[in-house]
């Protein structure tokens, strides 16, 4: 074999393999879980770090298909490797030069207790001319089958497939998404899953400019392999100038540094690989000791807000947020709206918050001066009848931080939340190409929010992601964790009763924000909203802090050659999510339309005693009785239904992430 070792490091229960080809010279990365260790071999590696500068030949029939394995790319040499060690982990640099002036960094970060690695790449243009990139990979992981099939996991983030699993077998393909939206198209998130040995490696990415991952089989792979035995390649980073539309010049003495990029590997499930990554997503968050209850309403008028503030005061919502839409909130009309309706709210006991969506405004709006508008080919870039603010102009930036901050002191504004409405698509000018102009303005938009953050810091800001299905609110579980997690729990006027609390019981999965017409729910709908706060306080550190397991997924992926049985705007079947910390559990199962089962089993781990519930009266403590030390029944289940179950147990065992 002409694969060898260069350096292996341990991670929590993982280890990172790097591997150089003595007869190609290529060097790779390859991880695997440590209890593995006698069973993983050495094996022909991908590159580690895939790059292309403009003017660089393709490889044969790729053209339009992949810009990896460049010239550029195979021209990389390995120097050498450092290992910077730090208080709880380590660096590792892997460095490369092709010998014309052009060198490239690959970082991999791990941390004591962490179950991922982190990595991103820096390239440096040590030659007397500029250096244009066409693509640089933040990560790149090769990956063996073992001799078993292997599987690519991802997930959709178009409207209505929002976290849509795909199950597909492995072909080479490239994905991604374009714009200012990084869920658009698909989740920055995908899992190469070895189906004999249950190895699943997972990687996501943190790029909110266009970004894409690769599935591909590297060119070097030896002859005598067989096909089961060939190793695959995952990469991924910023999308590259065929896919997204980027080019970045590099100036002699200049560097770039990509986006970073998450990476795991476990036995277990697609679901135990994800959960590990949630964990860098969280990473430096503030801790929420508890977690704020939203009421949301639209800015109507003031006797609409008084109405509602009156009828929901002294009933456990912590804040009322008024959805203010487009940010032009300097005129003085709309100024002088919110400081009424800040008192209003603030003298009933709630704290205030306001939702913009800071990025756009009207076409029409005064506020937003033409030449700071962001444009494509010299025309003002619009969406529908919206614009885009140029946050890379300093007039521009400082205008909203000023407005904005004045703002949130005139109102006592204890809440903003911001949101993202459209998408600025390819990209705008101002740059070498739309692409990187794209990523330069969101590199300015994220400065933008870290000003705000910095002139108002008792002010909670958060750039949210919303849901009102269950269906999509549990499915996201695996993507985004659930205090980030918002979810609408809208119980609706002249609605089933039973309707209810398949409404109320979804804000369970996350961070719970009530809406809709509150003023004409009945005396009993207010009642169960009141109970199902009084259970969320109850159990919110278990949503805050747990980790998730789907007991049964409505949603699990049909394996290859099975018809899809999800994903329809109208679901039908049941789905039951586990969320645990040690010693409690929060179930959560919801029902839909076409049939459903009047009872269902769900299999734990340990011995539970029900400490409380949100559900329908039908379904009676009598009727959720343990029938083993593992089993607990559901019975009385009708169509959409929805039910919350909260248990304490004395003997804890904390299973492998699992799904049946």
């Amino acid at each position: 074999m002409s694969v060898v070792k260069i350096s292996e490091f341990f991670c929590k229960d993982m280890i990172l393999r790097y591997t150089r080809d003595e007869k190609t010279r290529a060097v790779g990365l390859s991880m695997f879980p440590a209890a593995l260790a006698g069973k993983a071999r050495a094996e022909a590696n991908d590159l580690l770090i895939h790059l292309k500068m403009a003017g660089d030949g393709y490889p044969a029939r790729r053209q339009g298909r992949t810009l990896r394995g460049s010239e550029t790319a195979l021209r990389m040499r390995f120097e050498r490797q450092k290992i910077l060690p730090d208080t709880d982990g380590r660096t590792i640099i892997t460095i490369f030069s092709d010998g014309l002036g052009h060198a490239a960094e690959h970082y991999a970060v791990t941390r004591e207790g962490e179950p991922y690695v982190e990595f991103w790449t820096v390239f440096k243009n040590m030659s007397p001319q500029a250096a244009d990139l066409e693509l640089l990979t933040s990560f790149s992981i090769s990956v063996s089958a073992s001799g078993g099939e292997m599987f690519l996991h991802r997930y959709h983030g178009a409207w209505r497939k929002e976290s849509l699993a795909s199950l597909e077998s492995l072909e080479p393909i490239r994905f991604g998404s374009i714009g200012s939206r990084s869920g658009d198209g698909w989740f920055p998130f995908a899992a190469l899953e070895a189906g004999q040995s249950q190895c699943f490696w997972a990687c996501s990415l943190e790029c909110d400019s266009s970004w894409q991952m690769e599935m591909d089989c590297p060119d070097n792979c030896p002859a005598d392999n067989r096909p089961g035995d060939r190793p695959v390649c995952l990469s991924g980073g910023m999308a590259d100038r065929e896919f997204g539309h980027w080019l970045k010049r590099i100036e002699p003495d200049g560097s770039f540094e990509t986006p970073h990029a998450y990476g795991t590997v476990c036995v277990g499930t697609i679901d135990g690989a994800a959960q590990r990554l949630l964990r860098a997503q969280t990473r430096g968050w503030r801790n929420l000791e508890n977690c704020p209850v939203v009421y949301s309403a639209p800015c109507d008028d003031l006797a609409s807000v008084r109405e509602a503030a009156d009828k929901l005061k002294n009933r456990g919502i912590d804040c009322f947020m008024l959805e203010a839409g487009d940010w032009n909130v300097g005129g003085q009309t709309i100024r002088s709206w919110f400081q009424e309706a800040a008192f209003t709210l603030q003298e009933r006991g709630f704290a205030l918050g306001a939702g913009f969506a800071f990025e756009e405004c009207a076409v029409e709006s005064d506020a937003c001066p033409k030449e700071w508008r962001l444009t494509r080919d010299g025309v003002v870039l619009r969406a529908g009848s919206r614009v885009f603010l140029d946050f890379r102009k300093p007039e521009a930036g400082d205008f909203m931080v000023e407005t904005i901050t004045r703002f949130l002191r005139e109102n006592k504004c204890a809440y903003l939340k911001a949101d993202c409405e459209e998408t600025i698509g390819i990209g705008c000018d101002g740059a070498e190409s739309l692409g990187e102009g794209l990523r330069v303005y969101r590199e300015a938009v994220k400065n933008f929010y870290q000003r705000i953050r910095q002139a108002a810091p008792e002010t909670d800001l958060e750039i949210c992601h919303a849901t009102d299905h269950p269906a999509v609110a549990a499915d996201r579980a695996r993507l985004i964790p659930a205090r980030a997690n918002w979810v609408w729990a809208a119980p609706r006027p002249g609605e089933p009763e039973g309707r209810a609390y398949y409404a109320l019981a979804s804000g369970f999965y996350g961070r719970m924000c009530l809406s809709g017409d509150i003023l004409q729910l009945t005396e009993w709908q207010h009642a169960r909203i009141d109970e199902a706060l009084a259970l969320y306080r109850k159990v919110f550190h278990v949503i805050r802090d747990g980790e998730t397991q789907y007991i049964n997924r409505r949603g699990a992926p049909p394996r290859q050659g099975a018809p899809p049985r999800w994903g329809e705007q109208n679901p039908s079947g049941w789905q039951a999510l586990l969320r645990r910390t040690e010693g409690e559990a929060l179930v959560l199962v919801h029902t839909f339309g076409g049939e459903t089962p009047d009872s269902v089993i769900l299999t734990l781990e340990g011995r539970w005693k029900l400490e409380g519930g949100f559900y329908r009266k039908t379904i009676t403590p009598d009727a959720i009785a343990r029938e083993s030390r593992t089993k607990i029944r559901v019975a009385g289940l009708k169509r959409y239904d929805g039910v919350a179950l909260y248990f304490k147990t004395t003997i804890s065992i904390l299973p492998a992430q699992s799904a049946q």
